[in-house]
């Protein structure tokens, strides 16, 4: 397999990842799978172009369509609540850690600002 077609089927894969939903076992399952069928149909037919790949396996959304038609509406459901709440929490993090990060320069600076003060005090000669 050439270099071209290696950076085809990779685009493939990541253009499949990407809409995909989720983390769990069964989309990597899934993927894993589909690069296996894949792999052996390029052995088999010594496939020298992405296209073939997708008139046979399907587009990118075409597979991941078929990946949602498997799930059952429940285990969809979980994943998109798991897949908002994670959003949410991350969000509350990066505000807090934006918050904690702003608090935290200004009081360095009214210390370095008061430690400038006092310097300037203790420097002045004694009458």
């Amino acid at each position: 397999m050439n270099w071209t077609m290696r950076r085809h089927l990779w685009k493939y894969y990541h253009d499949i990842h990407s809409l995909l939903s989720g983390k769990g076992h069964k989309k990597r399952a899934f993927l894993k799978s589909l690069k296996a069928d894949v792999r052996d149909y390029i052995e088999e037919n010594a496939v020298t172009d992405i296209s073939l790949i997708q008139q046979q396996f399907g587009r990118p959304e075409e597979i991941a369509d078929s990946y949602f038609s498997e799930l059952s509406g429940v285990k969809l459901a979980r994943q998109m609540r798991w897949l908002k709440v994670f959003r949410i929490v991350s969000a509350v993090l990066i505000v807090g850690m934006l918050f904690f990060l702003v608090t935290f320069v200004r009081l360095a600076r009214e210390n370095i600002s008061h430690s400038i003060e006092i310097t300037v005090e203790t420097d002045k000669p004694q009458e």
